[in-house]
Parts: C-alpha cells; sequence; structure tokens
C-alpha cells in the first residue's frame, strides 16, 4: 500500500489592491489542479479586481486534496490631494 501526502497549498500575490486595477494571486506548489474560492476558477493563477477572502483547493495526481489559508485582499487607501491656496 501506498500513501500518498496531502499537498500544502499557498497562496502568494501583490496586496492590497489598488483602485482600479487588479492583481494576480498564484497557488503553489506548480502543476497540480486548483479550485479557487470564490469564482470556481481552475488554473493556478487568478486575476482578482475586487477585495475579499480568497482560497484555493490544490489536489495532487494521486487525488490528494487540501484547502489553502484565507489570503485577505483589502483596498488600499487613495492618497488625498490638497490644495493649499497662498495667503
Amino acid at each position: 500500500t501506498v500513501v500518498s501526502s496531502n499537498p500544502t497549498p499557498t497562496i502568494t500575490g501583490n496586496t492590497p489592491l489598488c483602485a482600479g486595477s487588479s492583481i494576480t494571486l498564484m497557488a503553489n506548489p506548480a502543476g497540480q489542479s486548483y479550485l479557487w474560492s470564490p469564482g470556481g476558477q481552475t488554473t493556478q493563477t487568478i486575476n482578482v479586481n475586487s477585495s475579499g477572502n480568497y482560497a484555493v483547493t490544490v489536489t495532487n495526481s494521486n487525488n490528494c486534496s487540501t484547502v489553502s489559508n484565507t489570503t485577505n485582499v483589502t483596498n488600499a487607501i487613495s492618497p488625498s490631494v490638497i490644495f493649499l491656496s497662498p495667503p
């Protein structure tokens, strides 16, 4: 009997999310099957254009699956511009 270990999924990506843009989240390890939540995408990378909690289920070639920790994508705070008039 061969016992296969479960994959150890991680998510990488640059957060926070700037207004009007998107970021790419990547699931690791490579070469597996992926199912993202929310969204249901089945690719290793996804483009995200809204804040929220993202997780991925990674399934290896032996059909063993593990769900990643949640990655929280937040909106970046836009800088304020203050115009000062001369005295």
